[in-house]
């Protein structure tokens, strides 16, 4: 699979994606968060409207009945469909209620897709278009603890960068690794932090050690 602008290439499909605003991305953003935590036998879920606090109802009812479309190709059939995001989206009371389309809940509730729910969550659900974050979140969120450690060489490899590229480490931490970090921090449910190791005997950077957390578990 790879991610080109707004195409994400599957297996068996490609699904292009069109450009959302930003208010969509932290609507989106919950109701995945939502079907990952919840398994329901009628494919229904709701989120409270208080994680809208700050918007004014009517701009709430405008946002949910903005959907999103989406162009779906399959390639063992030879066939296009378009399909919306969300189905049946209500205000009542206090909850949201909201129905998934199916190709959404079964990569998200597919456990065995992690690499395609990493980037199907931050291309479409985050709005992320850099390479190397999407590179880097696919590699950090494989790691079986929220610290590790990672040389200069082989994070250049995961960024699918050559060993050749960025020789110069404040280069190579101004232009790839501060914008990963912004982009993870401002962007996404989650936050991270980088710490450099150098050589004993010299000033070359040899390591880098990231911390990072969801944001949204641990405000829960």
């Amino acid at each position: 699979m790879f991610m080109n602008k707004n195409t994400i290439e599957f297996n068996d499909f490609t699904l292009d994606i069109p450009k959302i605003s930003k208010e969509q991305y932290f609507l989106l953003r919950h109701i995945l968060i939502t079907i990952e935590k919840n398994v329901n036998v009628n494919k229904s879920y709701f989120i409270t409207s208080s994680i809208f606090k700050d918007m004014p109802f009517e701009e709430l009812v405008s946002l949910l009945k903005t959907n999103i479309k989406l162009s779906i190709t399959d390639k063992n059939k030879n066939s296009w469909y378009g399909s919306d995001a969300i189905n049946d989206i209500e205000i009542a009371d206090d909850k949201i209620f909201f129905r998934p389309a199916s190709i959404l809940r079964e990569i998200v509730l597919n456990s065995k897709e992690s690499s395609k729910h990493a980037y199907l969550k931050y291309i479409l659900f985050n709005g992320i278009r850099y390479k190397q974050t999407l590179l880097f979140m696919d590699y950090m969120l494989k790691q079986e603890s929220n610290n590790f450690t990672i040389e200069v060489l082989e994070l250049k490899k995961v960024l699918e960068l050559k060993p050749t590229q960025y020789k110069n480490f404040n280069a190579f931490n101004a232009s790839v690794i501060d914008r990963i970090v912004t982009d993870i921090n401002t962007q996404t449910n989650y936050h991270i932090s980088c710490e450099t190791s150098k050589k004993k005997n010299g000033k070359k950077i040899i390591s880098l050690t990231f911390d990072f957390f969801n944001q949204d578990l641990n405000n829960a």
